[in-house]
Formats: C-alpha cells, sequence, structure tokens
C-alpha cells in the first residue's frame, strides 16, 4: 500500500503522467533549499526537486530554505520520484518523506516559487497564491525576487563587467 500512496502523492505533483525511475535512500546532504543528496546502495544521487525554483544562498531567505530542507531530511529516509536528469546532470524528481510530498510543501510553506521554466500545474499556482496571501516563508518580504531573475541579473552583471574590462 505504502508504494502506492507515493506514486500518487507524486503524480499529483508531476506534469509527466510516468517518472523514469524511484530511488528510495537517505539524505546525506543538502546543497540548497530545492537540491539535495541522497545516498542508495553506496550510490549517489544530485537531486533538484522538480518544478519549484528556491531562493539563491545570497539571496534573501536563501539560507533559510536550505536549513528548512536540513531540519527536514538531512540523514531521513525519503523517495525520490526521478523524471529525468537536468542540464547539469542533477535528476529532478519528486521527493516523498512521512507520506507528504516535499515539493509541494516547499511551495505551500514558501520556501520555494513554481518553477516558470517547466509547464506549470494549477495546484502548484493555487498553493504559491495561498502561500503567498498568508505570507508564509519567502513571502513575508514585500518584493521577493525571484531566484531565475537574480541569476538573469548576475549573468547581465557578468556580462558587462567582461564587457567593459572590470
Amino acid at each position: 500500500m505504502k508504494p502506492f500512496f507515493y506514486f500518487i502523492v507524486a503524480s499529483l505533483f508531476l506534469t509527466t503522467p510516468i517518472h523514469a525511475w524511484t530511488v528510495t535512500g537517505n539524505v546525506t546532504r543538502v546543497i540548497d533549499g530545492d537540491s539535495l543528496v541522497i545516498t542508495h546502495q553506496n550510490q549517489t544521487y544530485e537531486i533538484r526537486l522538480n518544478h519549484i525554483d528556491s531562493p539563491e544562498w545570497k539571496q534573501p531567505y536563501g539560507k533559510t530554505a536550505k536549513k528548512a530542507l536540513q531540519k527536514r531530511l538531512l540523514n531521513q529516509e525519503v523517495t525520490a520520484f526521478i523524471a529525468k536528469k537536468d542540464i547539469y546532470g542533477r535528476y529532478l524528481a519528486d521527493i516523498v518523506h512521512e507520506n507528504a510530498s516535499i515539493n509541494t510543501l516547499w511551495i505551500k510553506n514558501g520556501h520555494a516559487w513554481c518553477y516558470p521554466k517547466q509547464p506549470l500545474i494549477k495546484s502548484c499556482q493555487s498553493l504559491e497564491s495561498i502561500a503567498k496571501s498568508t505570507r508564509q516563508g519567502l513571502w513575508k518580504s514585500q518584493k521577493p525576487l525571484p531566484p531565475w531573475e537574480y541569476r538573469a541579473s548576475k549573468r547581465k552583471n557578468r556580462k558587462l563587467t567582461g564587457i567593459m574590462g572590470l
């Protein structure tokens, strides 16, 4: 019954009807607010939580999102419903811990945005709207800067610095 429940929970969040494979293992490292490492049978998997985007480390709330993920998952057993690899070689996955979708909880608790570069799901948008209206997590800030805009501004600044020879 438990594996079936995991499948149902993860399927509610996935945009694709089928995941590539499932890995159950222990979280051995939290990289940031939406990335972690799972170890399963002496093999490590760098996982990026699918469909969400947490603030970057240097952004306001970035450290808080990472600490929240550490508190919730570090040294805990999780199941990753892996969809595919991203361009950086990380596995994009929906994570389930204690019968709860961490991806969903991260949106609901205001630790992340719905990631706009992936097809959005109405449930994700609804949870984000609720988190925003109830000022959960990063939404306590008046105008939090989405991480994709933060990254774009950093790339733009690097290009300008390079052009100007600074």
